[in-house]
Parts: C-alpha cells; sequence; structure tokens
C-alpha cells in the first residue's frame, strides 16, 4: 500500500517525475505501479468572489416613527437571508447611514466594534475574522436602529454617493467585492443628483458593473398602521439595473425580500474544479479509497499566506481536507469527477493544487 502523499512545500517541487516519488513517501510504490503511472501536476481555480459590500441606507425622519417596531424586528431577518445563502455567510463589511443631510454619507459606528461598519471575513484556512463579538443579527440590530428624529428632508442618493467614498468612509469598499445597496425608507429623494446620474457613478464604480446591486423598501402603501408616499426617484433608480434591482413595499411585515434577489444574483457557488485525467486508485477493491494525491491550495490575492497543505477527508482528518467525488453532471468529460474540499468556501483567487498519480 502506498503511503499518502503528504510533503513538505520544500519537496513538493520533486514531485515531477514518478521515479522521484518516493521522496516524499514511505515505502516506494510496487513495481507495478512505477511502470504504469506517471504524476501529473493540476492547477484548478476553486475559490471564486464571495466578498460583498452591504450599504444600508435607512430613512430617519418623522415619517419612519409608525415603522420602528417592524423595522426591529427585521433586522435580525435580514442577516439571516445573508446567513443562509449558498455556502453560508459571504465575506461581507455591512455599514449603515441615513437619509439625513447632516450625517452626510458617514456610516454609523457601533460601540466596541473597530471599524464604522461590520466585517465578518473569510480567510484562506476556512475561519473567520470578525470585528464584532456576539450574533450578527443582534449586531445588526444595534446598528441599524436610527430612529426617526432625523430631518424631514431625505436624501437616500446623497446618502449612497458619499457612502461608497473611501474619502468618507475608508476601508468599506472593496475593489473586487459585489455592492448591494439597500434603501429603506417612507419617502423619496430630494438630493441634486439626478437617478440616472448616480446609476451611472455605481455602474463606474466597479469594472465589471453587474456586480452592483440595488434594492429598496420603498412606498406607497398603507398598510399595517404604516405609511409610506410613492418614491419616483427611487423608482427611476432601480429601473437603471434591469435584473439586478428588487423593491418590496416598506409597510410589508416581512422585508427580507429585499435581499434575496440579491443573495441570488451574487456568484456563490463555487466552479466544480473537474478533473481532467483518470486518477489511479491504488486500492481500487476498497471502497471509498482515494487517488494517491499531495494537495494544497495556494491564493494568488493573498501572496504573504503560506499554502495550506490538505489531508483527505476521513475519520482521521478534520477539515479542511479533500475528497474527490463523481459528478457528470459538472464535469462532462471523462473521468467525470471532481475534487471537493471541506470547508466548501475559500476566498476569491484560490489554488488548487495537486500532484497524483495518474493512470
Amino acid at each position: 500500500m502506498v503511503t499518502r502523499l503528504l510533503c513538505t512545500r520544500e519537496m513538493r517541487s520533486l514531485l515531477v517525475p514518478a521515479v522521484l516519488l518516493v521522496a516524499c513517501t514511505q515505502p516506494a510504490p510496487p513495481s507495478t505501479i512505477e511502470g504504469t503511472s506517471h504524476v501529473v501536476h493540476m492547477e484548478l481555480p476553486f475559490g471564486v468572489t464571495r466578498e460583498i459590500d452591504l450599504l444600508f441606507v435607512i430613512d430617519d425622519s418623522p415619517a419612519m416613527a409608525a415603522h420602528q417596531a417592524n423595522l426591529t424586528a427585521n433586522y435580525a431577518r435580514l442577516m439571516t437571508v445573508l446567513e443562509t445563502m449558498p455556502l453560508g455567510l459571504p465575506d461581507v463589511h455591512i455599514g449603515v447611514t441615513t437619509t439625513d443631510p447632516a450625517d452626510g454619507g458617514r456610516l454609523r459606528e457601533r460601540p466596541a466594534m473597530s471599524e464604522h461598519f461590520l466585517a465578518s471575513e473569510l480567510l484562506f484556512d476556512g475561519s473567520r475574522q470578525t470585528n464584532f463579538t456576539g450574533d450578527l443579527g443582534q449586531a445588526f440590530t444595534e446598528l441599524a436602529s436610527v430612529g426617526a428624529a432625523g430631518s424631514a428632508t431625505t436624501t437616500p442618493f446623497d446618502a449612497i454617493r458619499l457612502g461608497i467614498s473611501d474619502a468618507v468612509n475608508p476601508g468599506f469598499i472593496r475593489p473586487d467585492a459585489y455592492l448591494l445597496v439597500v434603501v429603506l425608507t417612507a419617502g423619496d429623494d430630494a438630493s441634486a443628483i439626478s437617478p440616472e446620474q448616480l446609476a451611472s457613478l455605481l455602474k463606474t464604480s466597479k469594472s465589471d458593473p453587474s456586480k452592483v446591486i440595488v434594492a429598496a423598501a420603498l412606498g406607497a402603501c398603507d398598510a399595517n398602521g404604516r405609511t409610506a408616499t410613492a418614491a419616483p426617484r427611487l423608482s427611476t433608480l432601480l429601473e437603471q439595473f434591469p435584473n439586478r434591482s428588487t423593491r418590496t413595499a416598506i409597510c410589508d411585515d416581512d422585508l427580507s425580500r429585499v435581499l434575496e434577489l440579491g443573495g441570488g444574483l451574487v456568484k456563490t457557488t463555487l466552479g466544480a474544479p473537474c478533473v481532467p485525467v483518470p486518477l489511479l486508485d491504488v486500492n481500487p477493491d476498497l471502497a471509498g479509497t482515494q487517488p494517491e494525491c499531495a494537495v494544497w491550495l495556494t491564493n494568488r490575492d493573498q501572496p504573504t499566506t503560506d499554502d495550506l497543505v490538505l489531508a483527505t477527508c476521513d475519520s482521521d482528518h478534520a477539515p479542511p481536507c479533500w475528497r474527490m467525488i463523481d459528478d457528470p453532471a459538472q464535469c462532462f468529460d471523462p473521468p467525470h469527477q471532481k475534487f471537493e474540499l471541506a470547508p466548501a468556501a475559500f476566498p476569491g483567487g484560490t489554488i488548487l493544487i495537486l500532484e497524483c498519480l495518474a493512470e
């Protein structure tokens, strides 16, 4: 039986000809394997961009007084939408500002928070780094409870324009992240900038305009003891993002739909790292065995981070780990197999590198 390949970073460079395979394993492979197999080197993209920057612009005018209890009930629900997205909570920055011109798009600060926004960032080893303690829903509820004592003149367009500015909110918006703007209001906009101008600004803020998503809970509505006026300017802004915008009524009891489309539009599924050649199973008579591979992850976007060497997923090895599974639905060409990692989510820029015995 060939010992599993788990080489050091220095020794991985030796894994080119099959004869050098013994440099990383003991004992040497049987002669039948040596004569019929070779080592293949594969680099398969695995991580996709799972970074989402969410800017919530919340109306704090007196018109929102009757909405306060409903908003508070919905804030944790909105975070649940994020936490139950495919592959779990994305790598998020979540900031809150108000429609009050006096706030100038500045993000609100939560006590005991190191930044003026909530951050739950995905690290290369599959863990998370957060700048808040406790439950995300509770943290967001505290941050988003803006009240209804702000100006009656609401300027959500200016709040968006300034809110995504690095000069106003340094470090909040990341260049490669999706941008999801969510407006919760009982009124409309009174900013000088037009809906078309703001839409252009948002689209040009990204090299890929499809990474910008706009959502709003707005009027006109009168239900459940809550009222809101029509919002033609905000409606026009949403129209500038066909298939990348959603709206719901601010008077609804459940406001979670305002995030559901955003969750569906963001690419949270990983590309299938399909195996291009048949790999050698050295124990074909044993069910559930895996091919002989040295497997590790590197990240082109985090060059100072050490590579992460992975073991096979079995009773002796907890995640992070790997396994190869049959998946003809995604891997159309023989051998119809792909590598699956646990945990499934890794930062964008992650490359799966394998050196395996092949037939």
